[in-house]
């Protein structure tokens, strides 16, 4: 009987230390709906090009380097849509933010109207916009260069390198992010010739008859551009400065076609982007905004977009003159880069006024 009470206690001793221990066990969590986490959703940059397409050596093309180095760099999608008029910027805005893309870029300051009153719109969507400022708006980074800057240093050199003593600038259509070009030219030719004595002419742009401004009246007419150029050079000029992006081959080609004349490059070092010109190209004056696109996307990854305006300077990079290396750049003496290397501190300095 004493041993059965024995029995008995260590029995019930046993089974009070297994309900302890398996009490003391952690509880295994379990998904009740069996289900796996979402894919992260892929950051998207959606940009809106002028026409010409995004491999037209010039504006379009700088552009959308700096998105596809983001999207390298970054490991994100970009896409990208062709305006081919103006009334597509507003559907092509749209387009981008169906898609889903965390930044809509648009090029151009014509892209500018649809892209601002889409951010209107839409307030929680995030725009750049190349060759215009964001007026303000909080999910608009804008972007301006002071591209008057560059080619008063390029105005400069053309007066110094003319043989003729007539140097010409036309314009696709003029509007201010393509009159900072021709004010600046202008402004360097008339310093050239107040310091030196001289007497150069200036053939399509007077800041004081902006209404009789040679124009195409668009950036891709490369027929225009090239009969265009050769009404100039039958006037007697030699050096001529296009700001008409893809336009500007029409002039290179005129170039070619007569066996003689010299250009300004513009938007991309031209002696590197069109080398079948090369002989043709005496400078370029570079408008850095694959840098801006690329700044924008950056800023939107890492949480530091608020809006406002990139304004790309010679100081800081956003522009710079770049020399041609063949024919029409041979001549160009150290001393006269030498010259005009002072001129660009000065430039930056405020010493010289580039716009009239």
């Amino acid at each position: 009987m004493k041993n059965r009470q024995i029995l008995l206690i260590i029995l019930i001793i046993g089974l009070l230390i297994s309900a302890c221990t398996s009490s003391a066990q952690p509880a295994k969590e379990t998904n009740i709906n069996n289900a796996t986490e979402a894919p992260t959703k892929p950051f998207k940059v959606c940009q809106v090009v002028a026409e010409g397409g995004v491999s037209d050596k010039s504006f379009n093309q700088m552009g959308w380097e700096g998105t596809q180095k983001a999207a390298k760099d970054f490991g994100i999608e970009a896409s990208y849509l062709v305006t081919k008029q103006n009334s597509d910027y507003e559907a092509n805005t749209a387009a981008c933010i169906a898609e889903g893309a965390d930044l809509v870029i648009t090029t151009g300051f014509r892209s500018a109207p649809a892209a601002l009153a889409s951010a209107d719109g839409n307030p929680q969507q995030k725009y750049a916009i190349i060759d215009n400022t964001g007026e303000g708006k909080p999910n608009v980074l804008g972007n301006t260069t002071r591209m008057d800057q560059t080619c008063f240093l390029a105005g400069y050199l053309s007066a110094a390198m003319s043989k003729t003593g007539k140097v010409g600038t036309f314009v696709g259509q003029l509007a201010p992010a393509t009159q900072a070009f021709v004010d600046g030219f202008y402004m360097g030719i008339k310093y050239y010739n107040e310091s030196k004595g001289a007497n150069v002419q200036l053939i399509g742009y007077d800041p004081e008859k902006k209404e009789e401004t040679a124009q195409i009246g668009n950036f891709q007419d490369q027929d225009a551009g090239k009969n265009l150029t050769l009404s100039f050079m039958d006037e007697g000029v030699d050096i001529i400065l296009p700001v008409a992006g893809s336009v500007s081959i029409g002039t290179a080609s005129a170039l070619v076609e007569r066996g003689e004349g010299c250009m300004i490059g513009v938007d991309r070092d031209w002696f590197v982007s069109n080398p079948e010109y090369a002989d043709h190209i005496l400078a370029s004056v570079v408008k850095r905004v694959d840098v801006f696109s690329y700044e924008a996307i950056k800023q939107v990854l890492d949480g530091t977009f608020k809006g406002g305006d990139y304004v790309g300077t010679l100081e800081n990079g956003g522009t710079n003159l770049a020399y041609g290396g063949a024919k029409c750049a041979v001549d160009v003496t150290p001393e006269l880069k030498a010259e005009i290397d002072e001129l660009a501190k000065k430039v930056i300095s405020g010493e010289l006024k580039t716009i009239p």
